[in-house]
């Protein structure tokens, strides 16, 4: 047994072959070597024994004793579920290391605030999640095929929700119908007070802040760190073994998700490259952007930046993100502009522009192309609804259904810049307060869900 601080460790191997099947136990002294030495003075037990496991001795003891020290192990063992996980693993063939309360930790009043303090933080966590009452489509059998057109719907189907909301104060509030608006019965309250959230805000922070808890939160991390460095230098062949044992399935065909892929840079800069050239070649005269009072074309962009599709390079682009954007946020965003331009930007990767994102289109179609190729590689693509105009979700909504936007291999997310500030800061044309912002991003949201006919497009998306 070996002793950690506040932890017992006990290593144990489940080898079948471990020890050989008629030993006894063994006085291994006569490698000659001591606990110093690199001898071992471990005993070993047979594998016709009804023990779970063989934990580590430092002196010859017979079996009696033996089995005495190991029942008490079990005893405090049998309560944990490190043990009944190491119990699974006899199977696999997996070494474990199982951690026990030690009698010093459970004593320490610190160390059990501590605890009681993230269990609270715990349980306040779930009282602000909302979790659905009937499962959703559990029982249907899966398809790679959507079970409709994703651009087409009879509107004349989906007749409007008698259901009606409110929003005061940043909150929604959602009623069956009219008469219940008027009596005010609300169908989804929310889960607190404005004055219990600011409770349970400050003392979330406070918990936070508290000096003990970082410093046990701290050394649990460090813990699984090191427990998980530990099981990779006991397991590595082990389960490299296992995956060879599995048939026809490896690292280039097994299903593999790439998450949290911003849109504007889920192609590579190569393929960038490319494309900005072949429009160059193919569509010159395309008016593209308006700037300074005029519409110019393709061509006469790149001439105002004395660019042209020769000297056109991967290192011109200059939209790899490399080592001096990490924490470096600002840097990191002038990446996304090619050849560090804004316009070359708003061209080739904005939904909403002169060209209403038919060149973002394309390339999306591109990379869709390349995950059906490839099968098993699957991608979530990060689109972003900032809450300045009231109109986004429409436009957006536009640019998908408008050019087919759909893959199997594909799911949209999107996602919300907390950019509140600086648009307060600059003064942003309808937004007065955050409530602004709020109204924005979720009352087109409440409104095609009541009546999917007033923004038919977004209900498509």
């Amino acid at each position: 047994m070996l002793r950690e601080s506040n932890a017992s460790i006990i290593m144990n191997e489940v080898e079948e072959d471990f020890y050989p099947a008629d030993a006894g136990i063994e006085d291994e002294d006569e490698g000659g070597g001591g606990e110093g030495e690199g001898g071992s003075n471990r005993g070993s037990v047979g594998s016709n024994s009804n023990n779970l496991f063989s934990p580590l001795i430092s002196n010859p003891i017979d079996r009696q004793e033996l089995e005495i020290h190991q029942n008490e192990i079990l005893k405090s063992l049998m309560n944990s579920v490190a043990f009944s996980r190491a119990s699974q693993d006899l199977n696999n063939k997996f070494s474990r290391l199982i951690i026990t309360d030690n009698e010093v930790a459970s004593s320490n009043q610190e160390h059990v605030e501590v605890c009681e303090a993230l269990v609270r933080c715990i349980n306040l966590r779930n009282q602000y999640v909302h979790t659905r009452n009937a499962p959703w489509r559990e029982n249907e059998a899966p398809s790679e095929n959507p079970p409709y057109s994703p651009f087409h719907c009879d509107f004349s189907s989906l007749p409007a929700s008698s259901h009606e909301y409110t929003f005061n104060d940043g909150i929604f509030t959602i009623f069956d119908n009219a008469s219940d608006k008027q009596e005010g019965k609300i169908k989804y309250a929310p889960p607190k007070t404005i004055t219990e959230y600011y409770r349970d805000l400050n003392y979330v922070l406070k918990i936070n802040a508290h000096g003990p808890n970082k410093t046990f939160c701290f050394r649990r991390l460090a813990w699984l760190s090191s427990k998980y460095t530990m099981h990779v230098a006991l397991n590595t062949e082990r389960e490299a073994a296992a995956q060879k044992m599995v048939p026809h399935r490896d690292f280039y065909n097994v299903r593999k998700v790439d998450t949290h892929v911003h849109h504007s840079s889920s192609m590579n800069q190569k393929h960038l490259l490319r494309f900005i050239k072949k429009k160059l070649k193919s569509a010159p005269e395309e008016t593209v952007i308006y700037r300074d009072g005029k519409y110019l074309t393709l061509k006469e962009v790149f001439e105002s930046l004395n660019m042209s599709a020769y000297t056109l390079s991967v290192d011109t682009l200059d939209v790899h993100a490399d080592k001096n954007t990490f924490h470096r946020f600002d840097k990191f965003n002038l990446k996304y502009n090619p050849c560090g331009q804004s316009r070359l930007r708003e061209i080739f990767l904005k939904t909403d522009n002169v060209v209403k994102g038919r060149y973002l289109a394309e390339l999306t179609k591109e990379l869709f192309s390349d995950l059906q190729f490839s099968k098993y590689q699957h991608a979530e693509y990060r689109l972003s609804i900032y809450g300045r105009k009231y109109t986004e979700w429409d436009t957006l909504a536009a640019w998908v259904v408008d050019n087919q936007l759909f893959s199997n291999n594909c799911r949209w997310l999107i996602q919300i810049p907390r950019l509140y500030s600086v648009y307060k800061d600059t003064s942003v044309e309808g937004i007065d307060s955050f409530q602004d912002l709020l109204s924005n991003i979720f009352k087109p949201l409440f409104e095609v869900t009541i009546n999917p006919s007033s923004h038919p497009k977004l209900h498509l998306f």
